[in-house]
Parts: C-alpha cells; sequence; structure tokens
C-alpha cells in the first residue's frame, strides 16, 4: 500500500471554504443562527452543514455552476499530486464539506483519480447530507478523525501520513506549493491507473510502468 497524502478540501485544496459560501449564497439568513450554536459548541460540524444545507432551495446545476466560478484552487496543486503520483502517494481527500462543492471543482482541474470521502449530498423535497465512516456507518460527529483514525490502524510500519485537517487558509499553504517537486525519474515510479469503483472503494490499483498522473492535462 502506498503511502497517504491525505488533503481537506476547503480552506486548503481551494483558497476559500466553499460551504460557507453556498451558505451565504443561497440559505435563509436562519443559517446564521446553527452557525452560533456550532461555534458555541452545541452542534457538531456535520450537524451545522446538515441543518444550514436544508436551508437551501436552489437547485444542483445552480450550486455546481456557482461553485466552478468562485472556487480558487491553490497554487502548487496539481505540481503537488503529480509529485505524489510519482514518488508512490496516494492522494485523498477527507472533508466535511459536501461532494456538490468539491466535486465539479476537482473534475474540473483534472483529478478525477483522487479517492475523496466528503459528505454525500442528494435532493429529494430539501435537500439533505450524510456523512459515513470507513465502516458504512452513518455519523453525526467526528468524520474526519473516523478516517484519520482508520488510516492508523491500517498503517505499516513503512507508511507515512501527511495530514491537513481544518486547518484555517492562512495556515495551509501544500507542500511544494512554492516550486515544483523534484521529482523522481518516471522509469523508476510507480505509476497508478485507475479502474472502476464502486461507492467507498478506492479508485486507485497501483501497477508497476501504466498510466498517466493524478490529473489529467489539457
Amino acid at each position: 500500500m502506498a503511502n497517504i497524502l491525505c488533503l481537506d478540501f476547503d480552506d486548503t485544496i481551494v483558497l476559500d471554504n466553499t460551504t460557507r459560501q453556498l451558505f451565504e449564497e443561497f440559505a435563509d439568513p436562519a443559517w446564521h443562527g446553527f452557525e452560533e450554536r456550532y461555534h458555541a459548541g452545541e452542534l457538531s460540524v456535520e450537524q451545522f452543514n446538515a441543518a444550514a444545507l436544508d436551508l437551501v432551495e436552489a437547485p444542483r446545476e445552480q450550486i455546481t455552476g456557482f461553485v466552478r466560478e468562485r472556487a480558487r484552487p491553490r497554487e502548487g496543486l496539481l505540481e503537488l499530486c503529480d509529485w505524489a503520483h510519482w514518488n508512490g502517494w496516494l492522494v485523498t481527500v477527507v472533508s466535511s464539506g459536501f461532494d456538490i462543492c468539491s466535486g465539479p471543482v476537482l473534475d474540473r482541474l483534472g483529478l478525477d483519480r483522487v479517492t475523496r470521502h466528503t459528505g454525500r449530498t442528494e435532493r429529494g423535497y430539501r435537500w439533505r447530507v450524510r456523512y459515513y465512516s470507513p465502516r458504512g456507518i452513518e455519523l453525526q460527529d467526528g468524520f474526519k478523525l473516523s478516517y484519520a483514525q482508520a488510516y492508523r490502524r491500517t498503517s505499516r510500519a513503512s507508511w507515512r501520513a501527511r495530514w491537513r485537517i481544518g486547518k484555517p487558509a492562512r495556515q495551509a499553504s501544500l507542500p511544494g506549493a512554492a516550486a515544483t517537486p523534484q521529482l523522481r525519474h518516471p522509469g523508476n515510479a510507480r505509476r497508478c491507473s485507475s479502474r472502476g469503483r464502486r461507492d467507498g472503494e478506492s479508485s486507485h490499483a497501483c501497477i508497476p510502468g501504466h498510466a498517466p498522473p493524478y490529473h489529467r492535462r489539457g
């Protein structure tokens, strides 16, 4: 199993908090009351996000279009993902934000090979979000921590993990963002290919000598 580079989405992969931007743009102003309860420790971030999303009535197409327009990917992100690929690291996103926010941005960047664990949204009569642990248990708290613990429990002595979970934007500059990392020669690297996947499965299978980097080049 590869080393793991685990990244948050809001304030890390992108410079701003897209979840908050979504609420500011589309939610009923009553969402600020849930935010106050969250800061007071009365709600977990998962409970806050679910309550605030319930106040959003915009359709999926409008939300995803807004996110694509407003999101600002962090400089050096693609270089970091390429470095991770050529050096045998598995890149994964673990975020308490929503798939309707992170998905369009990662897809636009060509990072469709990056494994994603986020809040799963659906809209019937109202918007709903659910958070599932690595074991498939629905959670009301501790979503990101459950993945951090799972990665650590299943790790071997040779694994290393770098966590960028829940840090504010001013502290969340990514390793390798200032300059393109020095990559090992492609001939000596383990390259990763993408296989079809079901929900909850990794989309990566590492095999020697075949497949492009994590992001698709234009």
